[in-house]
């Protein structure tokens, strides 16, 4: 221990007791605390209590940034599923109300629905103009036909001697009517994406021909001497849907005429001719003969349209 001098004057006791009652504080060394970048000189209290607040603000920071990716993460969550829900529900709603509003398009325009598309089809074929010449060429040619036919046998029935020649104009409605969905242009396509199912639309097909089939028979059915010819009115029929079993398997105009003005006009009139035999099976004996030709033409149209029919089905557009 370190002697103390005493001041000249002093009690000796006295400079004792002074030190025992207030002894020396003894002086702190400094505690070098590396920097980045620098050296510096802290005290040991001031880096205990750097420590303790750098310990604290790490505490402090740590649980902050623990706690504020989380409550971010939740939000966030809560957030996005929120817009998830939000748009689902919107992406629903709009889509509903798309396919809904195609629908009631569809089923008012095209022909998507439970209903056969029966309308359409008659509004297509009311539309062509080449129907419409058709008809108005059959009749007239009926009528010079029928006019002609009363001048030279007045026994016979003139309209039934005219309907002979003049039946090609419904193999011709039948044949147009089928096969005018496969010309340039392909129209078939985008009716078969407004109505997929094939067995309805040629069913349809198939309807609306023979109402228009009708139509364009009632003058003729209707014409004087006769006041009324009902098996004619089905005959007529049943040789345009005929046509239209032809032109569905052909889809061309020209070929599918071109086989059935063959059968009627040539190939019909020799079997009669050279075998009798056949003649109830022919498709053009009901004409002459309701009574033997009502079986055959019954059976072929309806063959006919369903080999059609088939073909339709599994054939690409």
């Amino acid at each position: 221990m370190t002697a103390q001098r005493t001041p000249e004057g002093a009690d000796p006791t006295s400079t004792m007791h002074s030190a025992d009652a207030q002894p020396p504080v003894a002086a702190v060394p400094p505690v070098r605390t590396p920097v980045a970048g620098a050296a510096a000189d802290v005290p040991e209290s001031s880096a205990g209590a750097a420590s303790t607040s750098v310990a604290s603000t790490g505490h402090v920071s740590s649980s902050a940034a623990s706690s504020s990716p989380a409550s971010t993460r939740h939000v966030s969550s809560r957030a996005a599923s929120t817009s998830l829900a939000s748009t689902r529900h919107v992406c629903s709603r709009a889509a509903s109300t798309s396919v809904a509003s195609t629908r009631h398009v569809s089923s008012g325009a095209v022909f998507s629905g439970p209903a056969l598309p029966v309308r359409a089809e008659l509004g297509k074929l009311a539309s062509l103009p080449g129907l419409r010449w058709t008809a108005s060429l059959t009749w007239a040619a009926t009528a010079l036909l029928a006019f002609a036919a009363h001048r030279a046998v007045p026994a016979e029935d003139p309209v039934l001697t005219a309907l002979r020649w003049t039946q090609v104009g419904f193999l011709i409605l039948g044949v147009l009517a089928a096969t005018q969905e496969y010309e340039a242009g392909g129209q078939i396509r985008a009716t078969l994406l407004a109505a997929p199912r094939r067995n309805r639309l040629a069913a349809a097909k198939a309807i609306a021909v023979a109402v228009a089939s009708v139509v364009m028979a009632a003058p003729i059915v209707l014409a004087p001497p006769a006041p009324l010819r009902p098996s004619w009115a089905a005959y007529l029929v049943g040789v345009t849907l005929i046509g239209v079993a032809a032109g569905l398997l052909f889809r061309n105009a020209l070929a599918a005429t071109t086989v059935l003005l063959t059968t009627y006009l040539v190939a019909c009139p020799l079997l009669r001719s050279y075998a009798p035999a056949s003649s109830p099976w022919l498709p053009d004996t009901a004409l002459l003969e309701p009574s033997r030709g009502a079986a055959a033409a019954t059976l072929w149209p309806l063959a006919l349209l369903t080999v059609a029919a088939l073909a339709f089905r599994r054939r690409n557009a």
